[in-house]
């Protein structure tokens, strides 16, 4: 259940009161982000858990195409994936007939995350994390 506020005697949740002001795009990004969650009766969450792997399409935050993911790996030894992206990508969510960006935590089997950082990480950052492949 989202807070609301009173703004100008009007309830106001704190997601549409940001969204008046012109912030720059990490400043947002701390404020709005949703960095835990309970999946199958598991937490997974981004403070305590370390981030292995970054992936980026380099589209500005503001871009509907913009779409960004995270690598971690719990104390547990799970993967996760924490990503988010524009109202054009897969982590889009849907609002009053429309789309908005979003994110979305993934648990990740250890293959899935060796899958993940072969198509998004260079050759040298897999091997720091999963071990050399041969030739």
């Amino acid at each position: 259940m989202r807070r609301q506020i009173l703004v100008q005697g009007r309830p106001c949740t704190l997601i549409a009161l940001l969204a008046d002001f012109k912030l720059d795009c990490d400043t947002r990004d701390f404020l709005l982000k949703r960095r835990t969650k309970i999946i199958n009766g598991r937490k997974y969450d981004t403070e305590t858990a370390k981030e292995i792997g970054y992936w980026s399409n380099g589209y500005p935050c503001s871009d509907f195409n913009h779409c960004e993911e995270t690598l971690y790996l719990k104390k547990t030894g799970e993967y996760f994936l924490y990503g988010e992206g524009g109202a054009l990508t897969e982590y889009a969510r849907s609002v009053c007939g429309g789309s908005t960006g979003g994110s979305r935590i993934i648990p990740m089997t250890e293959e899935s995350a060796k899958e993940w950082a072969v198509e998004h990480l260079e050759c040298d950052e897999y091997e720091a994390l999963f071990g050399e492949v041969e030739e």
